[in-house]
């Protein structure tokens, strides 16, 4: 399943063919956090930080159109 990750502006951050397995969830949103500099390149907001990440994520399933 492809998998999106989005600023709450709607820009797209990352994208993935698939789910990240679990022994990568850890790692690849430090990784995009840190790539990005901890803001989002279109509008400037502050990303959450990795370590709260899990906490704040959510997850919005669509189908594909």
């Amino acid at each position: 399943m492809p998998t999106v990750l989005k600023c709450k502006c709607d820009h797209v951050l990352a994208e993935w063919d698939t789910l990240p397995s679990e022994d990568y969830s850890g790692t690849y949103y430090h990784r995009v956090f840190s790539d990005l500099g901890g803001k989002c390149p279109k509008c400037g907001r502050g990303l959450p930080r990795p370590e709260v990440f899990s906490q704040v994520m959510s997850v919005e399933v669509k189908p594909v159109q």
